[in-house]
């Protein structure tokens, strides 16, 4: 059987799997008769290690291992892959585009370590080849990509939050507590998070213009083209999967990921793909609320995803980019007091 794994540091939260580990896995999912025929370890996770198992019969499943208790991944809640197969039934209106999980195990009587087999689903990883896309194959994409988007946030939940913290009946609530944490972890890491209490000051005083939103929506939490698979098939680019829903929770769409990765894009993109895939997303999707409460609520979540940027940024020592997350939120607070 071959076995092909990525080499890591002793001290990486993405630790190797043993075979033996593997195959008793494989067999808790699927029986002893179902042999395996080679194991080959993916890259481009940031938090899981992630494998397709190929059987004797051709068969192709993925494993998916979350970090050790003792090793969690920096900056993520140790419980995504639980909230993960939380939200996997709220995404039924994409079904056909999520993995199905075939065997959940959190008991840790293997391995001390959440894990789950899914599903393999066809596709090249649409960040891989983004930079040779045709103009009409890049704009076909980035349309479907705002319509699944979309059909994501048309699903409505009853409280804010998400399966691995507390939930609330209040949306300022949650956008407030998320820039407390990044304000507590930022200071824990001895990060100077002064611009991020004055944001957190604004949204308190201003909390009505937060909880305009009433109707909690489904959020992917990390939907943007490195967890999307694609075809081209000879002039009809399209997607084939989406993957990796562990960021999942019940919010305001425009606070969902995808809105604050389409911003960088935008406003920092570098190539013709990128700066008119930001425009096709949005012919998609529809063109989003532009009220005074829909502009102060989208700077007060761009000010949270940088200030959470931040304390990643800080952990990888990248500090020129740290330096820059401070230009950001100066020019998000100055935004925010023309608005209000």
């Amino acid at each position: 059987m071959k076995y092909t794994t990525i080499e890591r540091d002793a001290s990486s939260h993405q630790q190797p799997i043993a075979i033996e580990q593997i195959r008793a896995m494989s067999e808790r999912a699927f029986g002893v008769g179902k042999v395996i025929e080679g194991v080959q370890e993916l890259d481009g996770g940031e938090c899981n290690n992630t494998y397709v198992i190929t059987f004797v019969d051709t068969q192709r499943v993925i494993l998916r291992v979350s970090p050790a208790p003792d090793k969690p991944c920096p900056g993520r809640d140790p419980g995504l892959m639980r909230n993960e197969h939380y939200f996997q039934p709220f995404l039924a209106p994409i079904a056909a585009l999520v993995p199905k999980t075939l065997c959940a195990d959190f008991t840790h009587q293997i391995i001390n370590r959440d894990y789950m087999f899914q599903t393999f689903m066809e596709g090249t990883r649409w960040s891989n080849i983004a930079e040779s896309l045709t103009p009409e194959e890049n704009a076909a994409l980035w349309i479907q990509l705002g319509q699944v988007a979309k059909t994501i946030h048309s699903v409505q939940g009853e409280m804010f939050g998400s399966s691995v913290g507390t939930l609330s009946t209040h949306w300022s609530t949650k956008v407030i507590k998320g820039l407390t944490d990044s304000i507590q972890q930022l200071e824990a890491a001895l990060v100077d998070a002064s611009d991020v209490k004055l944001v957190r000051e604004m949204a308190q005083t201003h909390s009505a213009l937060l909880d305009e939103i009433r109707q909690p929506r489904l959020l992917h939490g990390d939907l943007w083209t490195v967890n999307v698979l694609v075809k081209l098939d000879q002039g009809n680019p399209h997607i084939t999967a989406v993957l990796d829903a562990d960021g999942g929770s019940w919010g305001d769409p425009m606070a969902d990921w995808t809105m604050f990765r389409l911003h960088i894009m935008a406003t920092e993109g570098k190539t013709r793909n990128e700066i008119e895939g930001a425009q096709c997303f949005w012919q998609g999707y529809g063109q989003p609320e532009r009220s005074n409460g829909a502009l102060f609520r989208e700077q007060i979540y761009r000010a949270s995803n940088f200030a959470g940027a931040r304390l990643e940024l800080h952990l990888q020592g990248r500090d020129e980019i740290v330096l820059r997350t401070y230009e950001k939120l100066r020019e998000i607070i100055a935004i925010l007091r023309d608005i209000i």
